[in-house]
Protein backbone atom coordinates (compact mmCIF):
# COMPACT_ATOMS: atom_id res chain seq x y z
CA UNK A 1 0.00 0.00 0.00
CA UNK A 2 1.94 2.99 -1.25
CA UNK A 3 1.99 6.53 0.14
CA UNK A 4 2.86 9.18 -2.03
CA UNK A 5 3.74 12.73 -0.63
CA UNK A 6 4.84 15.91 -2.21
CA UNK A 7 7.79 16.95 0.11
CA UNK A 8 11.06 14.53 1.47
CA UNK A 9 10.90 16.55 4.80
CA UNK A 10 11.56 14.66 7.64
CA UNK A 11 7.53 15.59 8.40
CA UNK A 12 6.26 14.39 5.48
CA UNK A 13 8.06 11.22 5.60
CA UNK A 14 6.80 10.79 9.33
CA UNK A 15 3.66 11.03 8.36
CA UNK A 16 3.60 8.80 4.98
CA UNK A 17 5.32 5.95 7.03
CA UNK A 18 2.01 6.29 9.80
CA UNK A 19 0.01 6.33 6.71
CA UNK A 20 1.36 3.34 4.68
CA UNK A 21 1.71 1.17 7.97
CA UNK A 22 -2.00 2.03 9.26
CA UNK A 23 -3.26 0.90 4.82
CA UNK A 24 -1.15 -1.65 5.27
CA UNK A 25 -2.65 -3.06 8.07
CA UNK A 26 -6.01 -2.60 6.73
CA UNK A 27 -5.78 -3.75 3.44
CA UNK A 28 -2.57 -6.70 4.21
CA UNK A 29 -0.70 -5.32 1.43
CA UNK A 30 2.89 -4.21 2.11
CA UNK A 31 3.78 -0.48 3.18
CA UNK A 32 5.55 1.51 0.55
CA UNK A 33 6.17 5.30 0.51
CA UNK A 34 7.33 7.93 -2.77
CA UNK A 35 8.66 10.85 -2.21
CA UNK A 36 10.81 13.62 -4.16
CA UNK A 37 14.19 12.38 -3.08
CA UNK A 38 15.43 9.94 -0.49
CA UNK A 39 19.03 10.25 0.71
CA UNK A 40 21.25 7.46 2.88
CA UNK A 41 20.01 8.39 5.72
CA UNK A 42 16.35 8.12 5.07
CA UNK A 43 16.78 4.94 2.73
CA UNK A 44 18.52 3.53 6.23
CA UNK A 45 15.32 4.43 8.50
CA UNK A 46 13.38 2.47 5.92
CA UNK A 47 15.20 -0.46 5.78
CA UNK A 48 15.20 -0.18 9.35
CA UNK A 49 11.47 -0.26 9.77
CA UNK A 50 10.83 -2.50 6.74
CA UNK A 51 8.78 -0.05 4.63
CA UNK A 52 9.23 0.15 0.87
CA UNK A 53 10.24 3.71 -0.57
CA UNK A 54 11.03 4.92 -4.16
CA UNK A 55 11.80 8.73 -5.24
CA UNK A 56 11.57 10.46 -8.31
CA UNK A 57 15.56 10.24 -9.23
CA UNK A 58 15.02 6.02 -9.35
CA UNK A 59 16.94 5.77 -5.80
CA UNK A 60 14.72 3.78 -3.22
CA UNK A 61 14.28 -0.01 -1.24
CA UNK A 62 11.94 -2.57 -2.03
CA UNK A 63 10.91 -4.72 0.71
CA UNK A 64 8.18 -7.67 1.11
CA UNK A 65 8.18 -8.60 4.60
CA UNK A 66 9.47 -12.39 4.49
CA UNK A 67 9.89 -12.42 0.90
CA UNK A 68 12.05 -9.82 -0.59
CA UNK A 69 14.46 -7.24 0.17
CA UNK A 70 16.66 -5.26 -2.27
CA UNK A 71 18.68 -1.67 -2.15
CA UNK A 72 20.24 -0.40 -5.01
CA UNK A 73 22.69 2.10 -3.91
CA UNK A 74 21.85 5.75 -3.81
CA UNK A 75 23.65 7.57 -6.54
CA UNK A 76 23.09 11.12 -7.64
CA UNK A 77 21.43 12.26 -10.87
Amino acid sequence: MAQCKSRSTPRAIDQALLQARRASLATGLAPMIIVPYLDERRLDRLADEAVAGIDLSGNGIAIVPGRLSTRPTCQPR
